[in-house]
């Protein structure tokens, strides 16, 4: 196979591992993006029932939505107006983030506007039903009224933990990239040899064929009978 034309099939297979590898990141990221939206779908409407359930709990009319506001990522909070119960809360919001399969570990906290801190902030873990305590950072005074804030730990890991098909599907073609990879090192390293036993093959031709041809003259010299006619010539060739 001729130089040209290996390399032409080789850029060619590159490009096409390449765009397999760039639809492969566009459609991840788009269905990555799917699961996101519907967790914030979700994890809205277990925090607007959560806050509805304390206001019924205080006995407090519930308005007919309640605003729950996404500050970053991972964090939302929502304005209730009125006392929350810290054992309270941590049931409801177990309870009601099961309810719309949400199983991600979430720091909650609890903050009193009459003296503008958290009075509570704790991290809770899915799975071991335990509790740790952390100090609330990130959540902002958000006006006059009582709240709660709730963060998400590693909800990036676990919108990936649930997309297993998309997880396979990359791991399998990260595998194909690899594989290729490894096959075109070897392809160029055995091209490579080959090229250098060809080369070694010509030079010693052409070595061998100054010497046999040299030979092969005086032979026809020798051949002719009026060569012995000078005897200087034919020890010279002899």
């Amino acid at each position: 196979m001729k130089r040209r034309t290996f390399r032409l099939i080789i850029v060619l297979a590159t490009l096409s591992v390449f765009g397999i590898v760039v639809v492969q990141v566009f459609w991840f990221r788009q269905a990555f993006g799917v699961r996101e939206v519907e967790f914030d779908r979700a994890a809205r409407m277990a925090i607007a029932n959560v806050s509805h359930a304390i206001l019924r709990y205080n006995q407090h009319p519930a308005p007919a939505t309640v605003s729950v506001r996404r500050i970053a990522s991972n964090d939302y909070v929502a304005m209730v107006n009125d006392v929350i119960d810290e054992t309270l809360l941590k049931t409801l919001l177990r309870t009601e983030l099961e309810k719309q399969n949400i199983r991600v570990d979430f720091q909650y906290v609890i903050y009193d506007c009459a003296n503008n801190e958290a009075v509570y902030g704790n991290y809770f873990v899915f799975g071991k039903e335990e509790l740790r305590p952390t100090v609330a950072q990130g959540f902002p005074r958000m006006g006059d009224n009582y709240y709660f804030g709730v963060r998400f730990v590693n909800k990036d890991l676990a919108l990936v933990g649930q997309m297993r098909f998309w997880v396979f599907s990359s791991g399998v073609l990260l595998l194909v990239v690899a594989f290729f990879g490894y096959t075109s090192f070897v392809v160029f390293r055995q091209k490579r040899l080959a090229e250098i036993q060809q080369d070694f093959i010509n030079n010693m031709t052409h070595e061998f064929k100054t010497p046999l041809s040299t030979i092969a003259i005086s032979s026809e010299v020798l051949k002719d009978p009026t060569i012995t006619k000078s005897p200087e010539r034919l020890l010279s060739y002899a």
